[in-house]
């Protein structure tokens, strides 16, 4: 016999009847200590989890930290700014923003504090101006006005004087926590929570969302009792608080103490923008006051790494140290340059200022000021915005902790730069073609932004030199690449022109090329080595007799220069080669002669079983034109054209008529060889000679090979073929004579094995070689086209069904519409069957979750193949069943709050209907097989006065649909039960007619006041 399972789900909700509408916010829940995670902080201020680097970070305030205030009522800077709950209506924004508060994962960054919303009353916040050397109690100080009113604060983290937003994680410490107030934050946004061992701090733990934190002390106190701190991270740079104020007038404000250890918060660092060479930056480090003096670290170092940016010159670099105030703090450190580590070191002077109430709770800003070294390629800094981004970084190290590093990046202004050169030039020269000129004719050690940036000149001033002398010139240059441009000076001589001739003749004095004139300022170097040319079909000889020297000065007196080469005229020999794709000769080579200077056409040879494809003239390709031929310019020297074939005495196409298959299927492979042999006679056509197919094949994937043939393009059978079982390969050869301009086709079938693995590629190639005459008997050889079948795909049954059944799951409670069981789709083999669900589920053909069952996950399936589970998460390489089992439930979908409104007290008794604005639907969910639902209610504690907890006078009632009434009581009682006609998901109105439904009933002696119980709603099954 089987045993009957019961189970009873029930669903708390409220009841209300009430005479007055007055709100309270009264607040009541466990002792924050027993938040969990919670790290408590002993007598000792120990804690098992001290407060680390990247959240012991603190904002404060400093010289430099200005307000803007946006959307208040009234105040400002250096007070306080309002806002009262009707502005906070108007649209926003509405903050205050403390700007240039803190330096951040290398930026600079502003806080800004918007006022969301208040329920009433007005919120103040302070802003208070800077002090040196005095705490500021009102930093960050938010006044809330109105008894039982809230707030909602919303905290923003920017990139100073943008509105891109910074994710930053810190420490925020709260004190002053009284039954006045409480603080909500979002939980997924709190890494730690810290309290104290005696903490009279409580938490709601109402909403699964925020933590909301409460005091119970009565006076306001800044005491340990009050005080927790938390580490957070903001969600996108935003962070919310929400404050309910209990009272008025009550404040929240910043706290730079925190109430446990932390270790000393991660450096940061900033870099500036400068022109070169100067790089600055601004490094911080924070010093917290710590709740006991032993948990002050004893030693402190912090590096300024520069690691791989080899550009700074440490013998230009100072570093300064000031406070918050703007201080000198010089004298706390002793600063070194590390230069073989490429780092500034930084230690503290006295080790005894790390625990001395002077030097905490404060701040330290090194400003380092450095130059960039000179003759460094800056190309792997350089960016597109035209300046040079060097990075350094920040690491501390105590006697306790190694910091995590940080970052700052430096903008420098990208530069080029250049060394003028003195130009010498001819009286009544001009400029106007100095712009066409290379930069190294004006300029020494001509230097871009980087390496590839390559100067050009851009500009030059526009001047004629009319008088001999010293003169200069304006000349702007500019980097190709960066666009930088500067304006250089370039110093000129100005002397009288003279002139160069530089002559060419042959032996005999005849001139076989035309002069060339060359002019040049009296006193100048001239060169003219390099107007020594080469003249086609001549070889220079010499300088002439009576000719000036090939270089020198031009002449202070008034004398020109003559220059004047010799040369003699020469032929070249030319040879003629022929190749095949391996640069084998397949016709005898020849060489011929020609003139320099000469057009020389050359004709391919026509060689059986071959193409020309290219040519190559001293091993430069050269122009084949469509005959076959080539013209090249006879050159000085023996050239060699060599003309190359490619082989097409036959091509090959491999075929297979399954890409995609599975074990024990048959495949169908063909091998068509395509012949290119062509004969100007056709009777000179030769047959084939030792043609051999072979196909090497792993005979653990393929088997049974069958009907392996060659056939003509007539489809005569002209060969057979076998599969040696020693060399692993088909081989197939010629039984008839055919002529090899023939094209054959070469076929044969094979069996995939039972047993091949998953996701096999089975890749065959054929290869077929054949002997020719070319040149002698040359065996041609070539290899096919590579084919492929790969092992991957099965049938796959998708079911969604009742846990231990066949039965399918309903897919729409409202008609019992069940699945549709019947799809199948095809799968590759060994793929993820929890890719192959999301597939599914992403384009719609199945979706996994519905109302009324459990809530399965993707990998939550189970396999069957041939009726027997299979553990596996991957496809098989047989059809299989996907199988996922699910859980019917019985559960509340909706229970009503039942709210009766105002009754009039009455001097008899009288029944009461639901409000109108009150809730009257119950909604059942049951998915179960077998069973039932019966609805039963009770008042565990009846109906109280909430005021005086007297009892209320009368009861409650629920009338069915047959008139009879029902009494809820302490016990529970049945209202209801599912009927034959009821769907899964079931529908009922408590509310009812005229004589159905829920009822007050009030009997004499009730007082004005409001009236509350606890209803509990009831499901119990029972078997159909």
């Amino acid at each position: 016999m089987k045993k009957l399972k019961f189970f009873l789900l029930m669903i708390i909700a409220p009841i209300f009847c009430f005479i007055s509408t007055e709100n309270t916010f009264a607040l009541d829940g466990p002792s924050l200590l027993r938040y969990p995670d919670i790290n408590i902080v002993d007598a000792n201020f120990n804690t098992n989890k001290i407060i680390p680097a990247d959240y012991a970070t603190v904002v404060r305030p400093n010289s430099r930290m200005t307000y803007t205030i946006v959307g208040n009522s009234s105040g400002g800077a250096g007070g306080s700014a309002y806002f009262t709950a009707a502005v906070l209506k108007r649209p926003g924004p509405h903050y205050v923003q403390l700007n240039n508060v803190a330096i951040y994962q290398g930026n600079r960054i502003d806080l800004r504090v918007n006022i969301e919303s208040t329920t009433g009353g007005t919120v103040r916040v302070y802003t208070p101006n800077y002090r040196a050397n005095t705490k500021m109690e009102d930093f960050l100080r938010i006044n809330t006005a109105g008894a039982n009113k809230q707030t909602v604060i919303k905290y923003e983290y920017y990139k100073s004087g943008t509105e891109e937003k910074v994710d930053y994680s810190g420490t925020w410490n709260y004190r002053w926590i009284t039954n006045y107030k409480s603080i909500s934050l979002p939980k997924n946004q709190l890494y730690d929570v810290y309290a104290y061992y005696n903490s009279a701090l409580k938490y709601n733990n109402y909403n699964d969302s925020n933590l909301q934190v409460f005091g119970t002390n009565t006076k306001q106190q800044n005491v340990i009792e009050n005080a927790y701190s938390v580490l957070f991270d903001t969600n996108r740079g935003e962070l919310y608080q929400v404050i309910d104020h209990l009272k008025t007038p009550t404040y929240t404000k910043y706290s730079f103490d925190p109430i446990a250890q932390m270790e000393l918060p991660t450096p940061q660092i900033v870099g500036e923008t400068t022109n070169a060479p100067d790089v600055q930056y601004e490094a911080v480090q924070d010093m917290p006051l710590q709740v006991k003096k032993t948990f002050y670290p004893i030693s402190y170092r912090l590096d300024i790494k520069f690691k791989d940016a080899d550009v700074i010159d440490f013998d230009q670099t100072t570093c300064k140290v000031y406070d918050l105030s703007g201080q000198s703090r010089d004298s706390y450190f002793r600063i070194v340059p590390d230069k073989i580590n490429n780092q500034l070191v930084v230690n503290i002077t006295n080790p005894m200022l790390l625990s001395s109430d002077s030097f905490v709770d404060n701040s330290y800003i090194f400003k380092i000021d450095a130059k960039l070294k000179s003759n460094k390629d800056l190309t792997q800094y350089y960016r597109t915005d035209g300046y040079y981004y060097i990075p350094a970084y920040v690491q501390y190290q105590t006697n306790t902790n190694l910091s995590p590093e940080t970052m700052g990046i430096a903008r420098v202004k990208a530069f080029i730069s250049a060394e003028p050169k003195l130009q010498m030039v001819s009286q009544f020269e001009n400029t106007n073609n100095w712009i066409n000129q290379p930069v190294e004719t004006f300029f020494d050690n001509a230097k871009g932004a980087f390496s590839s940036d390559k100067l050009i000149i851009k500009s030059v001033e526009r001047k004629s030199f009319d008088r001999l002398g010293n003169d200069n010139v304006k000349v702007t240059l500019k980097g190709s690449i960066s666009g930088i441009e500067k304006e250089f000076v370039v110093p000129v001589k100005v002397s009288a022109e003279r002139t160069g001739t530089i002559n060419y003749v042959d032996k005999q004095g005849k001139k076989i090329a035309d002069s060339i004139t060359k002019k040049g300022a009296a006193g100048s170097n001239y060169d003219f080595t390099s107007d020594q040319k080469e003249i086609t079909g001549y070889k220079y000889v010499s300088l002439k007799d009576d000719s000036d020297p090939i270089k020198g000065k031009y002449p202070e007196e008034t004398k020109n220069i003559n220059v004047t080469f010799v040369y003699e005229v020469i032929e070249q020999d030319i040879k003629i080669k022929y190749v095949n794709e391996k640069e084998e000769e397949i016709s005898e080579a020849k060489k011929e002669k020609a003139k320099p200077g000469d057009d020389y056409n050359v004709l391919a040879k026509k060689v059986p079983g071959y193409q020309v494809q290219n040519v190559r003239v001293d091993n430069i390709p050269g122009t084949l034109k469509e005959d076959g031929s080539v013209t090249v310019k006879v050159k000085e020297k023996a050239m060699e054209i060599v003309f190359k074939y490619q082989s097409n005495h036959f091509e090959l196409n491999f075929t297979v008529d399954k890409t995609s298959s599975s074990p024990g299927e048959t495949l169908n492979y063909t091998l068509d060889i395509t012949s290119g042999m062509k004969y100007e006679d056709a009777t000179k056509a030769t047959d084939y000679q030792q043609l051999t197919i072979s196909v090497p094949i792993d005979d653990k994937q393929l088997k049974d090979f069958q009907e392996i043939i060659i056939k003509d393009s007539k489809g005569n059978n002209v060969g057979e073929g076998r599969y040696d079982q020693t060399t692993k390969k088909i081989i197939g050869t010629l039984t008839k004579k055919v002529k090899n301009t023939e094209n054959l086709a070469f076929t044969f079938k094979a069996k995939i094995s039972e047993d091949i693995p998953n996701q096999s590629k089975i890749n065959l190639k054929a290869l077929v070689t054949s002997m020719y005459q070319s040149n002698g008997n040359r065996l041609i050889s070539k290899e096919s086209n590579e084919v492929s079948t790969v092992i991957d795909v099965v049938k796959m049954h998708f079911s969604q069904v009742y846990r231990g059944t066949e039965t399918p799951i309903l897919k729409d409670l409202t008609v019992d519409e069940p699945v549709d069981n019947s799809k199948y789709f095809y799968v590759k083999i060994n793929e993820s069957l929890e890719n192959i669900v999301d597939k599914l589920v992403t384009s719609g053909d199945k979706e996994l979750n519905y109302v009324g069952y459990n809530q399965v996950k993707m990998k939550d399936f189970k396999v069957k193949i041939n009726n027997v589970i299979s553990n596996t998460d991957k496809v098989p390489n047989k059809e299989f069943q996907l199988i996922y089992e699910y859980e019917g439930q019985m559960k509340f979908q909706k229970a009503p709050n039942l709210d009766f409104g105002q009754v009039e007290i009455s001097d008899r008794n009288k029944q009461s209907k639901l409000a109108t604005n009150s809730e009257d639907k119950v909604q059942i969910v049951n998915t179960l097989l077998g069973y039932n639902w019966t609805l039963k209610a009770s008042l565990p504690n009846g109906i109280k006065n909430t005021s005086s907890g007297e009892s209320f006078l009368g009861e409650l009632l629920y009338i069915d649909k047959n008139g009879t009434k029902r009494s809820i009581t302490e016990s529970s009682i049945k209202l209801t039960s599912q009927e034959v006609e009821d769907k899964s998901i079931s529908k009922l109105d408590i509310r009812g007619q005229d004589n159905t439904g829920m009822r007050l009933e009030q009997h004499l002696g009730n007082a004005s006041s409001k009236y509350s119980g606890e209803l509990v709603w009831s499901l119990e099954d029972t078997p159909k």
